[in-house]
């Protein structure tokens, strides 16, 4: 879990140190100088924001996954050339090209869950910062923006090979397809989270970072009525001695 306001920087106000919020010590660091992105205190709705740009990126700190399935939430801005560019990535040269696992855009505004499932969907105004997840679940693999479902694929991500080295900003070690944007916010699920546990979590982001959330089909049929209709449900259901299998 990395949040930029617990950032810090050198005297020129370049990141050299973003410290990891979930107490898995995943800390983020840049040693080099002239890679290191620099702090915008007052980024996305008033709130902390590092900037990457061209050649940017950090290295995080020991294997962030140790199983297939994940969930990734990011909170970011893309100003990036038409292309590939990595928010984060564990690829490596030498040990997974096809096996690793990664999260960005391609072409213009394509989102890009690892090379399998490259076509996630388009983001619109990607320069206006937005919610980007990623879920790779035992069912299906997924991409949402601002909460709304953008693409999904009925099966997860094949094996994904996880205890490479993982960067902030670029694709792994291939010193290339560099994040230029801001990131606000990154975390990481070690584990496919449902939909109420997602968007939880995006309804908290927004309300920090001030990002409208699509309305989705979920929000829309919630209404008081649809809840009392749930209800009456319910209670008819338990009421009943017979055993219901969908």
């Amino acid at each position: 879990h990395l949040r930029a306001d617990t950032a810090k920087t050198d005297a020129d106000g370049r990141v050299n140190s973003w410290p990891d919020q979930s107490g898995q010590d995943h800390d983020a660091s840049q040693s080099a100088t002239d890679q290191r992105p620099r702090l915008n205190p007052s980024g996305f709705g008033g709130q902390p924001t590092i900037e990457f740009s061209r050649r940017s990126f950090m290295h995080v700190a020991s294997q962030v996954l140790d199983q297939q399935h994940a969930t990734f939430i990011c909170v970011v801005n893309d100003h990036g050339p038409p292309g590939h560019r990595e928010i984060i990535s564990n690829w490596n040269r030498q040990e997974n090209v096809r096996t690793s696992i990664f999260f960005g855009l391609t072409k213009e505004n394509t989102v890009r869950f690892c090379d399998v499932f490259n076509d996630a969907g388009q983001i619109p105004d990607r320069g206006n910062p937005f919610i980007l997840s990623a879920v790779n679940g035992p069912y299906l693999s997924a991409v949402y923006h601002n909460g709304r479902a953008l693409k999904s694929r009925p099966s997860p991500l094949y094996t994904r090979k996880l205890d490479t080295p993982w960067v902030i900003g670029q694709q792994g070690n291939i010193n290339g397809e560099f994040w230029q944007g801001g990131i606000a916010e990154i975390r990481v699920y070690n584990g496919a989270l449902d939909v109420g546990e997602r968007r939880a979590i995006e309804l908290e982001l927004a309300r920090r970072y001030r990002i409208k959330l699509s309305e989705t089909g979920e929000d829309k049929k919630r209404t008081p009525e649809f809840l009392a209709l749930a209800s009456l449900c319910h209670v008819l259901l338990n009421s009943n001695e017979f055993i219901f299998i969908d």
